[in-house]
C-alpha cells in the first residue's frame, strides 16, 4: 500500500482530491442554500413533500415544474 507522502506527490491524485473537495463543498453549500430558500419562502416542489394537513396549517404554496 502506498504511503501518504507518495500519494501527495502524485499529480493525478492531487487533482482528484482537489476536484473532490470542490464538488463536496458545492454540494453541502447548495443543500443548505436550497433548504434556506424553501423554508423562508414556504415552498415545496413535490406534493409528496407536503401533507394536506401541513399545507392547510402553514399555507404553503406548491409549485409544480412542467
Amino acid at each position: 500500500m502506498a504511503n501518504l507522502s507518495q500519494l501527495m506527490e502524485n499529480e493525478v491524485f492531487m487533482a482528484f482530491a482537489s476536484y473532490t473537495t470542490i464538488v463536496l463543498s458545492k454540494m453541502m453549500f447548495m443543500s443548505t442554500a436550497t433548504a434556506f430558500y424553501r423554508l423562508t419562502r414556504k415552498l415545496a416542489y413535490e406534493i409528496s413533500e407536503v401533507s394536506d394537513f401541513s399545507r392547510k396549517l402553514c399555507d404553503i404554496e406548491v409549485n409544480f415544474a412542467n
